[in-house]
């Protein structure tokens, strides 16, 4: 008698589970509670890679997002070429976002960027949690360079050595008293080797605007970048080069629209320091007036020397709604109380760089108004306080009285320890991840922002007090109210 092999016991053994088939077919048919209870039914359904991916993506739908995770991270364990059957990484990432974990949903959704399914949607949700374009998530997919974005590394501080030897050992020390991970330091004009770093996770510097702006052009991938002098980022890299000016951009569109959309105010008049920042405020303020139909009436630059009073005295103010001081230099208390002898009847008003000279005059101006983030005459005075502090403990490690470098890089620490939170190593994508999470910072030389989406306020002063405007009160003449809370740490 002919022995006759069965050959459907080599499918049964070999072949796909009937209770895998029949899950799929549930799940295809979107019944995800049946395709749960059909692969649960095999017993062996914690070694098939293909049923925990099911089961992960059933269990998100269904939202029951503790239990997605778990055969996830099985999956993940198992076999990393099915981490995206049926976007197993994308609803993964989901579930992470739901528990609260966002640092490790964007690493599912990285995994899920190159899968077959959800890739688009996976590129809009990292675009979210990192504060990238999604334009510029795509260009380093497209270009295989999207993976430096996740890869773990250390900071590099680039600074000037040789002839400027002495402002980058003031930056570096500044950092170094704050910050409390391990970093690098590369000379400022070696900027062009910021790609071919494998371990970079940010970079810090350079100190010369110059190198900056070469660098920003040079940029390969979405390297968070903190640039303590830059004062203009071209738009199409400013989603990850941070610098302090920003902050002033902002709070000039919530001035102009303040002004103009709320007061009613058409008409202004510029003083403005003649140097790099007095020029970029007034190219701001300018643009941001004539996208809302507001109209500069007059111009004066001023600089060291004292201006005489007929440069005043040839404005016409019979349509002067207001006058625009920016601050942040010596001369602007000055030029700001001029003003307010020369046109009485007429506001004046300006930025948060104010801030450092309040205590020193600054509240005899009456009905000054201003944008900040949240901000009280105790902060203010706690600035102060912290600055001093700050230079006294810098004199005595150093024995050098430290300028506003120094403070700079203070700050950029501060901010990186509260992103990096003690890890040796830290991806891109996380720094990107905590500094979006942090919105902006109030530090001793400024405050940074990481995100458009900050609690900016205009304040004004009467009678040497600081008030916050409330919404709905636009009168001209201001009522009182409570100073509100402020945020310096």
């Amino acid at each position: 008698m002919k022995f006759i092999f069965p050959f459907f016991l080599i499918f049964s053994i070999f072949g796909e589970p009937r209770e895998i088939k029949e899950a799929y077919n549930f799940y295809e048919m979107k019944e995800y509670r049946k395709c749960i209870n059909r692969i649960l039914s095999y017993s062996k359904y914690f070694k098939n890679t293909k049923a925990l991916a099911l089961l992960t993506v059933s269990y998100t739908r269904l939202g029951e997002h503790d239990s997605s995770l778990y055969y996830y991270e099985l999956l993940k364990k198992r076999d990393g070429e099915m981490l995206n059957f049926e976007g197993a990484s994308f609803y993964a990432g989901l579930s992470y976002e739901k528990l609260g974990h966002p640092d490790r949903a964007i690493f599912a959704y990285y995994r899920a960027v190159y899968g077959e399914k959800e890739q688009d949607a996976a590129l809009l949700r990292l675009s979210s949690l990192l504060g990238l374009k999604p334009e510029i998530l795509k260009r380093l997919r497209d270009t295989n360079r999207l993976g430096k974005l996740f890869r773990r590394g250390i900071i590099y501080l680039f600074v000037p050595q040789g002839r400027l030897y002495e402002l980058g050992e003031e930056f570096i020390r500044g950092f170094r008293m704050s910050f409390k991970g391990k970093f690098e330091v590369l000379n400022e004009k070696d900027f062009y080797s910021i790609n071919d770093i494998n371990n970079i996770c940010c970079a810090v510097g350079p100190l010369s605007s110059r190198y900056m702006f070469y660098l920003s052009q040079q940029l390969e991938a979405a390297i968070p970048v903190f640039s303590p002098v830059a004062v203009y980022i071209p738009p199409e890299t400013l989603n990850f080069i941070y610098t302090p000016y920003r902050i002033y951009e902002l709070e000039i569109k919530k001035l102009v629209d303040y002004l103009i959309n709320q007061l009613g105010y058409v008409y202004f008049g510029l003083i403005f320091n003649k140097n790099a920042e007095g020029y970029l405020w007034q190219r701001l303020f300018s643009k941001e007036l004539e996208k809302n139909y507001g109209k500069v009436l007059f111009e004066i630059e001023y600089g060291d020397s004292t201006l005489p009073d007929s440069v005043f005295e040839t404005v016409d103010t019979t349509l002067l709604d207001g006058i625009f001081v920016p601050g942040g230099d010596k001369r602007a208390l000055f030029m700001a109380s001029r003003a307010r002898v020369m046109f009485p009847e007429v506001p004046v008003f300006g930025l948060s760089l104010w801030k450092g000279v309040f205590e020193t005059g600054a509240f005899s101006l009456e009905n000054f108004m201003f944008s900040s983030l949240p901000l009280t005459f105790r902060d203010i005075i706690k600035l102060n306080n912290k600055r001093e502090e700050f230079k006294n403990k810098y004199y005595e490690l150093y024995n050098y009285v430290p300028t506003y470098i120094a403070m700079r890089g203070y700050d950029c620490g501060l901010i990186l320890n509260k992103v990096v939170a003690g890890k040796r190593e830290i991806s891109p994508a996380e720094i990107l991840l905590g500094l979006k999470d942090l919105k902006y910072f109030q530090g001793l030389s400024s405050d940074w922002v990481f995100t458009e989406d900050i609690p900016l306020e205009i304040y004004y002063l009467k009678r040497g007090k600081l008030y916050k405007k409330e919404a709905g009160n636009e009168e001209r003449k201001t009522r009182e109210e409570s100073p509100q809370k402020g945020g310096i740490e």
